[in-house]
C-alpha cells in the first residue's frame, strides 16, 4: 500500500494518492504503477488503472487507463 500527500500550497489544495506496487527511480524524480490509483483533493476525485508520474518540475502525471473523476470548477 502507497500513500502520497501533498500539503496545501497557496494555489493549490491538499493532494492525496492512493495506489500499490509503486516503482520508483529517484534519480530521475520518476514514479509508475499498473495497479489501481485514486486520487483525492477535499472536493475532488480521480481513479484510474496505471500512472506515471514525472515529479521533478514541471511536474505531470499520466493516468493510463478507465479514468474517471469528479472535478468541482473553482
Amino acid at each position: 500500500e502507497v500513500r502520497i500527500t501533498r500539503e496545501a500550497g497557496t494555489d493549490n489544495p491538499t493532494l492525496q494518492i492512493d495506489t500499490r506496487n509503486l516503482r520508483v527511480q529517484p534519480r530521475q524524480d520518476y514514479a509508475e504503477t499498473d495497479e489501481h490509483v485514486r486520487v483525492d483533493t477535499d472536493v475532488d476525485w480521480l481513479e484510474a488503472d496505471g500512472m506515471q508520474a514525472w515529479l521533478r518540475p514541471p511536474s505531470r502525471i499520466r493516468f493510463l487507463s478507465r479514468v474517471k473523476g469528479y472535478y468541482v470548477p473553482r
